[in-house]
C-alpha cells in the first residue's frame, strides 16, 4: 500500500525546489513547508529572495511571502508590507499516493546514494514520490512537465512530526482582496 504523503498526519520539513516548469526567471528556491492533513491546512514560507510564482502576485523577490491554505482558501501574505490577498486554494492530501493509484516501482539508491523507495502515478504528469525504505520520511518528489523538472527535495535533518506551532496557522484578519 503506498504511504502517505510525508508519512504523517502532520509534519513539517525544510525543501529545497528546483521548478524550471512553472518558474523560468527564478528556478531554484527553498522553502518551510507544514502540513496539518486532520486541520485541511498547509503552509509554505519563502523567506527573503526565495518566493515562487505564487508569491509574486503579492511580494517582490526580496520579500517575504507566505502561502497559507486553509479549508479551500489560500491567502498569500506578503510578510514585509503587511499586504495580502486571497484566491480559491487547494493543498496536498496526505492519501494521494493512494487515490491515484501509485504503484511501487523498486527500492534504489539515485538519491544521495540511500536506499529509498520510489511509486508512481500518472496524473497530469508521472508523479514520482520518493521516500524512506520504513516509509515514514519523504526524500523527494519530482514530475517532468514536458522536458522541464518540477522536484522538491525534502532536507531531511529537518523534518519533524508533530510539532507545528498553531500560531503560524493563523488566518490574516485583513486579507480582502482577491489575488
Amino acid at each position: 500500500m503506498p504511504p502517505l504523503w510525508g508519512g504523517y498526519e502532520t509534519w513539517s520539513c525544510k525543501v529545497n525546489m528546483t521548478n524550471p516548469a512553472d518558474s523560468l526567471e527564478h528556478p531554484e528556491w527553498n522553502f518551510d513547508y507544514y502540513f496539518d492533513q486532520p486541520n485541511t491546512r498547509e503552509l509554505y514560507v519563502h523567506r527573503a529572495g526565495q518566493g515562487d510564482e505564487v508569491c509574486k502576485k503579492i511580494a517582490a523577490d526580496a520579500e517575504e511571502c507566505w502561502v497559507l491554505t486553509v479549508d479551500g482558501k489560500a491567502y498569500i501574505s506578503n510578510m514585509d508590507t503587511g499586504e495580502c490577498c486571497h484566491q480559491h486554494g487547494w493543498m496536498i492530501r496526505d492519501d494521494w499516493l493512494t487515490s491515484c493509484g501509485a504503484t511501487y516501482n523498486d527500492t534504489i539508491t539515485e538519491v544521495n546514494g540511500e536506499a529509498v523507495d520510489l511509486w508512481q502515478c500518472s496524473g497530469n504528469y508521472l508523479n514520482n514520490y520518493v521516500d524512506t525504505v520504513d516509509g515514514n520520511e519523504p526524500v523527494r518528489f519530482f514530475e517532468h512537465k514536458g522536458d522541464l523538472l518540477k522536484q522538491w527535495d525534502f532536507v531531511r535533518e529537518t523534518f519533524k512530526v508533530d510539532e507545528i506551532d498553531e500560531s503560524l496557522f493563523e488566518i490574516p484578519s485583513d486579507c480582502p482582496k482577491r489575488c
